[in-house]
């Protein structure tokens, strides 16, 4: 099953309405990989379209497949038979020629769909009428750059892009493979899932350089500069059901479950940021010494969208040294030491950073840990608590933006104890601030630190929140500034803005210095959040009353967003 967020469908909507004020008809493009849930997309948005007195219609892709008796006289039959589904297994110039009649809109026009028991397409089943308003155009291809698929992008309004977790897309596609009886066994359909479908799906990434119809939708770069993502949250059911099952084992020590989340969420939101990139994240494991734990990095450098990220976890434990006790026990005065002040600790958490290249995309940080002491003789735990926290570091300011952002993380928050973001959030202004430059990092988000004033379980599930309202609340802000055009002095401002994130990163962050004084840390994954490229330029001050000024302006003076 398929989620899509009903604001996010009433957006869509109304995104439609608008366009019927200027125009008799509207073609929309939904793109995506096999499995990403396009089909179910514009099923929901033809009930509500329908609901709302519009009249619409799909135009699917599907039914455009050339069948198998056509693929029994191809040059490879074999070939064929294997690739199906990869675009030369469609009759795309058919279908190109099908949706400019629809275009037209001057005659009813009858389109094949497609038989998935008979595995064949059906000749003359879908009629649109004239009197038809909106019309989805879906499939696999319907952005591809490639001849024919490309003069679809002069027939359609907007495109629309499924985008969805790699593991989610994977799944579903074994499920239907089994269903549909294409594969016998669990292993034949996860073999060809991984194999033919998978190859087509790499098909889907290179999309049309060309301007659409009435200038309307531009496409650029790889995807379309207008082009409107539809971002999917993965649900929980999509994730590894052992890991889930540890999360939510209340049997289990708090922190192997806490292990367990991070673990998930790592390939959670790795998968959710490199499908806005062309570039895939590199996985780098590592070991802490004296069997100390380790941890897993895994990075994305010199993307098409991304010029920098890092998703890291860390799963250590040992002693902590005497002047790292000390800092500590401001907030905890119970901690029991052994006899060289040494204390016995286990520490495990997540931690990104993600810079992209456009300056109009803003940066963002997040971190989510556990640590608890252990009694050096018994082994039992003395103290514990929750840390963590999420914020938005932009350039440029774009109010919705930051709203969006907030609103995401207090809604997550709110279900719980709505004095937790008000409180949250205040102390995020207050720690991101850096006092020798008389402003925020970036306008914030939430943080907090020494949470241990709930049960263990109730804050696991406030934090595994956390984690869920990350790619929804920073996906879509990529999404809309990605493909934003620039100058380069706008590229400049955004150096200088990341020089302020260096300076508090490496003079002012408690988990910096932190990780820098654990012996056996690793400096690499400490070090990552530091964005790739940084400049200061000698008392820059910006022009009063420019974009630039805008953001200082709110940094000086932190606002309340929602």
């Amino acid at each position: 099953m398929t989620h899509y967020d009903s604001s996010q469908l009433e957006q869509l909507q109304q995104r439609i309405t608008d366009l019927l004020q200027s125009r008799s008809r509207v073609l929309i493009a939904v793109a995506g990989v096999p499995g990403a849930g396009k089909s179910t997309l514009v099923e929901r948005m033809v009930e509500l379209l329908t609901s709302a007195g519009m009249s619409a219609k799909s135009l699917p892709q599907d039914g455009y497949h050339f069948s198998r008796e056509q693929l029994a006289h191809f040059s490879d039959p074999e070939e064929a038979f294997r690739r199906r589904g990869a675009p030369f297994t469609f009759d795309g110039p058919k279908f190109v020629a099908a949706v400019s009649k629809v275009r037209q809109g001057t005659e009813s026009v009858w389109a094949p769909s497609f038989d998935h028991a008979k595995k064949d397409p059906v000749e003359n089943d879908i009629c649109i009428d004239p009197q038809v308003q909106v019309v989805f155009v879906e499939g696999n291809y319907v952005g591809l750059k490639d001849e024919p698929w490309c003069q679809l992008a002069s027939l359609v309004d907007e495109l629309w892009v499924v985008s969805t977790a790699p593991e989610t897309v994977r799944e579903r596609i074994v499920a239907r493979h089994l269903a549909a009886g294409i594969a016998k066994t669990l292993e034949d359909a996860q073999e060809r899932a991984d194999g033919s479908d998978w190859e087509n799906a790499r098909s889907h990434h290179s999309l049309a350089p060309v301007q659409a119809h009435n200038g309307h939708v531009r496409y650029k770069e790889r995807r379309p500069r207008w082009a409107l993502d539809v971002y999917q949250k993965p649900k929980e059911n999509t994730l590894p059901k052992i890991m889930a099952s540890k999360v939510h084992d209340t049997s289990l020590p708090v922190r192997d479950r806490m292990e367990a989340l991070v673990r998930l969420k790592q390939k959670q939101i790795t998968s959710g940021i490199a499908a806005l990139d062309s570039v895939e994240f590199h996985t780098d494991a590592w070991v802490r010494g004296n069997n100390g734990g380790g941890g897993e990095s895994m990075v994305l450098q010199n993307g098409t969208t991304f010029e920098k990220g890092g998703v890291n976890i860390s799963i250590v434990h040992g002693k902590l040294p005497p002047q790292a006790v000390q800092r500590m026990r401001a907030d905890h005065r119970n901690l029991k030491g052994a006899a060289d002040g040494s204390v016995d600790f286990f520490a495990c958490g997540l931690s990104l950073v993600i810079h992209p290249h456009n300056p109009h995309a803003p940066t963002t940080h997040a971190n989510y840990r556990y640590f608890e002491t252990t009694d050096p003789e018994s082994g039992e735990v003395m103290t514990w608590w929750f840390g963590g926290g999420c914020d938005l570091t932009p350039s440029y300011l774009y109010e919705e933006d930051a709203k969006h952002f907030h609103q995401t993380h207090k809604d997550a928050l709110d279900k719980y104890d709505t004095d937790l973001y008000p409180k949250w959030k205040k102390w995020c202004d207050e720690y991101f601030y850096i006092k020798h430059r008389n402003e925020t990092r970036g306008v914030g988000g939430i943080f907090f630190d020494d949470f241990d004033e709930k049960p263990a379980d109730e804050i696991l599930h406030i934090v595994e929140d956390c984690f869920d309202a990350f790619l929804p609340s920073y996906v879509p802000l990529v999404e809309k500034r990605m493909h934003q055009e620039f100058t380069e002095e706008q590229k400049k401002w955004q150096q200088i803005r990341r020089g302020r994130y260096v300076e508090f990163n490496l003079v002012l962050d408690r988990g910096t210095q932190f990780g820098l004084q654990t012996p056996g840390s690793r400096v690499e994954s400490i070090l990552m959040s530091l964005p790739a490229t940084a400049s200061w330029v000698y008392d820059h001050h910006p022009e009063e009353g420019s974009e630039e000024a805008k953001l200082v302006k709110v940094l000086q003076n932190p606002v309340d967003w929602c």
